[in-house]
């Protein structure tokens, strides 16, 4: 298992795993630093979500939400990660990654991105979608 990288921005240069290890050093911290509902854990993963995913899932008050329910909650605080290979086409990429939860459960997720073609993200590689795997842990 490794640890998640520290927190960046959006960028042309990260890859697709890049991007995921970068989210999830966010969601790592995010218990930590909690402040509001929401803490600065949490702004780094929403920095990565696709403007579509934004659109989807936002504001960010609704995404810290939606990151709190049953499906998400394991990504919070977790421990440890481990990613798969990265599986890219076109524009499209997808991570299979398995979680160590702050509580020692192991959890799976597949992390959907896209290669942002607007500006001011163009050749950015940022997350459209996270899918838990209940089956994977």
């Amino acid at each position: 298992m490794t640890s998640p990288s520290p927190a960046v921005l959006p960028s042309p240069a990260l890859d697709p795993a890049d991007v995921v290890l970068a989210q999830l050093a966010g969601l790592q911290r995010e218990p930590h630093d909690d402040v509001d509902g929401y803490g600065e854990g949490l702004v780094a993963a929403w920095e990565f979500a696709s403007p579509g995913n934004r659109e989807a899932t936002g504001p960010l008050a609704r995404f810290a939400g939606m990151l709190r329910n049953e499906a998400y909650r394991g990504l919070l605080g977790h421990r440890a990660v481990q990613l798969g290979p990265v599986q890219e086409d076109r524009g499209q990429a997808q991570v299979e990654v398995l979680v160590v939860t702050a509580d020692d459960r192991t959890e799976g997720y597949t992390w959907v991105l896209g290669r942002q073609t607007d500006a001011p993200y163009a050749g950015c590689w940022m997350t459209d979608g996270v899918v838990r795997h209940p089956d994977r842990g």
